[in-house]
């Protein structure tokens, strides 16, 4: 395979280190901890508790070219301190070194998770504005700018409430980056629906359709002409489509003329006869409220917060829809609250699916103030443990047209730990 190229490469303090980081071997060994296992003996679900970067060293051998969605939720590096570090500042360092520590912790994951992924998978990165400008050229040097596919952008909510900020500005809104493995990853699409524009109003004995003009302004199509053979009106207009093919369709009675000389014909698109059931999706996703989704992981732990900011389970589902096959394999760097293995095991229970979560967590102390330590909880493995649980037995009670076993709700969890030197 070739390298991917890039047009312009960014540069920082410790780039070199950097990327010996991703090609030096792991000195730790992954353990087995049955007792924290769930379905241990059945389930394809893994849980690795330690540091990312060994995790993903350590699976190359096993899972290289089979990741078909790899998901990045890192520290957004905005200076607070949650249930998590989300800082890599220092007040008294200069911002380019604030940066430059930030992109020396995600160049060695997003190098080795890019070689984790199959011919056909994809890998999504959950950022805010802060260091979207630092990402974008990392990616694109090592995934290559014709692997961008694009900057999903997801709201979190819809109104400002608070205090107003000194520039009368609240932004609302993260992105999901996404680059490719290879120009062969697309997304599922959205299933078309009858509703979506098509109507019939001449009750055409071929179902509902939506017009579609065929004229094209300034982008140097040839110049076609047709004629209204029912009044002889012509009309002359730049389009795409050759002569034969608008022959063809005004011959099928599809082609609709407007009453006059100035405006411009269209054809009839009918729903029923779309080859392909699905259409694109926009790069604009919607809302997914974090307050909503915070209510509901709190629901989860009896009415008790246990988490901060975590990501909402729906958006995380539609990611899972739209770019895993239904045997695919989902790796999750930074697990957290285990919102996307939530989320895997939902789209499975709702389409059948067979997918398998791989979730990488480092077991991280909870601040002496964290909500989750009220509950009982030290580290954020211990809270996605517990989470995985609850939502398991959820979807398992809730299975009502389906046998719960035909839904992988396991996971088998395995410790870092410092390989023994041979002497």
């Amino acid at each position: 395979m070739n390298e991917p190229e890039s047009f312009c490469t960014l540069n920082w303090l410790g780039k070199e280190q950097a990327q010996a980081n991703a090609s030096s071997p792991a000195d730790k060994v992954m353990e087995e901890i049955g007792a924290l296992s769930r379905d241990a003996q059945t389930t394809k679900n893994l849980f690795i508790e330690g540091d990312n970067l060994d995790s993903l060293k350590l699976l190359l051998p096993e899972y290289r070219n089979k990741i078909d969605l790899a998901y990045i939720d890192p520290p957004y590096n905005t200076g607070h301190r949650f249930a998590y570090k989300d800082t890599f500042r220092s007040k008294r360092a200069p911002a380019a070194t604030q940066h430059a520590n930030w992109c020396n912790m995600m160049y060695p994951r997003l190098h080795l998770a890019f070689e984790l992924l199959s011919p056909t998978g994809a890998l999504f990165i959950s950022l805010d504005d802060r260091e979207l400008g630092q990402l974008r050229l990392i990616c694109d040097e090592i995934c290559g700018e014709d692997n961008f596919i694009a900057q999903i952008i997801w709201e979190t909510k819809r109104e400002a409430k608070g205090i107003p900020p000194r520039s009368m500005c609240i932004i609302n809104h993260e992105y999901v980056i996404v680059y490719a493995k290879s120009r062969q990853f697309s997304f599922k699409g959205e299933m078309r629906q009858a509703s979506d524009g098509f109507r019939n109003p001449d009750n055409d004995p071929r179902g509902p359709w939506k017009r579609q003009y065929l004229q094209r302004f300034g982008q140097g199509f040839p110049q076609r002409e047709l004629r209204n053979p029912d009044n002889g009106m012509v009309f002359r207009f730049e389009t795409p489509y050759t002569e034969e093919k608008m022959q063809a369709w005004l011959a099928d009675g599809v082609i609709i003329f407007p009453p006059s000389a100035n405006r411009f014909p269209a054809r009839k698109e009918y729903f029923g006869h779309y080859k392909n059931p699905y259409k694109p999706v926009l790069s604009s996703w919607g809302l997914y409220s974090t307050k909503t989704n915070s209510e509901k992981l709190k629901a989860m732990f009896g009415q008790r917060k246990c988490f901060d900011y975590p990501k909402p389970t729906d958006l995380m589902q539609r990611l899972v829809e739209q770019a895993c096959p239904a045997n695919g394999i989902v790796l999750d760097l930074f697990a957290g609250s285990g919102t996307l293995a939530h989320a895997v095991m939902k789209q499975n229970a709702a389409d059948g699916g067979q997918r398998s979560c791989i979730s990488l967590q480092t077991a991280e102390e909870l601040a002496a103030d964290a909500h989750a330590r009220r509950l009982g909880y030290t580290n954020i493995c211990e809270v996605c443990i517990a989470r995985l649980n609850k939502a398991a037995d959820a979807i398992a009670a809730g299975r009502i047209d389906s046998d719960p076993a035909d839904i992988d709700l396991g996971f088998r969890y395995y410790r870092l730990k410092e390989e023994q030197k041979s002497e």
